[in-house]
């Protein structure tokens, strides 16, 4: 054996091959010879190349992220010249609307009264878990035109990518509490601040009521979120849902009435204040901690459209419980009649068996290394 260096600079080995028998037979293998059939009649991959980013593309998100910090620190500046509200006339069209006055408006509340182009609101300011202001919410005496074309009366003014866990507090929160608890509109979380007593925070809506959860979980231990009741025909309740998933070995409380969809705002105007403290205080659902019961809480109240998918998590951690045939079944008949309407016991078997089959499988390979 030998090397050899080829035109192009590199070194190739040359190993000949040579018999004792049949003449001293010899042969000579050129790696270099080798490599240049090997190229010519193989295809060989191209290495990974990243996606280059796009520079349009990039520069369109540096001007919106531009543009929002814009927005955001020109309405900063003029909200804290706005006065605060101080009486009735100034609490704006869309509380006045739903029969508040300026004295069921706490002072941890900064409300301030303003106008523009879109017209008359209030607006009050938005923090994050450190107390830090990352944006307002607007609410409207009279509805405006969005750029989409559809009316409505709030808007939000956020800076860039903190609305996530943003809150506004009603009352001071401590560990001493009854509760604290957490809600989505204004207008339910002032409700319920006046029917118990309790510090509740403003999450906007039902998705951030888990994230605001989360952010509050590590300093309070006493936390209920308040459900807005979103019953729908097909059985999917996004406000119970939310709720639920947010507080997994907790509690949830959620307004009844008459079947009807509902929060505790909607409560309040029917049926008065002690109505919706009598309610905070009973109708609640406990939430397991075990995975596979809280999935199946979920699957109860899940949206049509994540149904599939909680149900599959609930098959994935009914298997850990599965070991004889009847098991299965018993398992197969609990999940399916949390939804019969939109699942069958044939597609919950098939996900256990599926699962069941990725179990015995990793066993079997466990026990083969063991």
């Amino acid at each position: 054996a030998s090397e050899w260096t080829a035109p192009d600079g590199n070194t190739y080995p040359l190993i000949t091959f040579k018999t004792f028998k049949h003449g001293s037979y010899q042969e000579t293998w050129n790696g270099y010879k080798a490599w240049q059939d090997l190229a010519e009649n193989t295809t060989i991959p191209k290495a990974y190349q990243p996606k280059k980013p796009n520079p349009a593309h990039k520069d369109k998100a540096d001007k919106e992220r531009a543009a929002k910090i814009k927005r955001f620190s020109a309405f900063k500046a003029v909200f804290n010249e706005l006065p605060k509200v101080t009486d009735t006339g100034d609490i704006g069209g869309y509380l006045s609307g739903k029969g508040f006055s300026v004295a069921d408006i706490p002072n941890s509340l900064d409300l301030r009264r303003g106008s523009h182009q879109r017209g008359l609101f209030v607006a009050y300011p938005l923090h994050n878990s450190q107390g830090q202001t990352v944006g307002y919410q607007l609410l409207y005496d009279t509805p405006f035109t969005d750029y989409s074309g559809k009316p409505r009366n709030k808007d939000f003014i956020f800076y860039p990518d903190t609305k996530n866990g943003s809150h506004a507090w009603l009352g001071t929160p401590s560990q001493h509490c009854e509760f604290i608890g957490e809600g989505e509109g204004l207008a339910t979380c002032l409700t319920a601040w006046l029917a118990t007593g309790n510090p509740i925070a403003v999450c906007l809506d039902a998705d951030n009521i888990g994230k605001v959860h989360a952010e509050l979980s590590k300093t309070y231990t006493n936390l209920l979120p308040l459900a807005d009741n979103d019953v729908k025909a097909d059985g999917g309740n996004v406000g119970v849902f939310s709720a639920i998933k947010a507080a997994r070995g907790g509690v949830v409380a959620y307004p009844i009435l008459d079947g009807q969809k509902v929060d505790f705002d909607d409560l309040r105007l029917i049926k008065g204040l002690e109505e919706v403290a009598r309610q905070i205080a009973e109708n609640r659902l406990v939430v397991p901690n075990n995975l596979l019961d809280y999935y199946k809480l979920l699957a109860t109240y899940a949206p049509i459209e994540q149904l599939p998918k909680i149900l599959a998590t609930a098959c994935f951690f009914a298997t850990k419980k599965i070991i004889t045939v009847n098991d299965l079944r018993i398992h197969a008949k609990a999940l399916f009649a949390l939804r019969p309407r939109h699942t069958s016991i044939k597609a919950i078997v098939k996900q256990l068996k599926k699962y069941l089959k990725k179990q015995i499988n990793l066993i079997s390979r466990e026990n083969s290394i063991t």
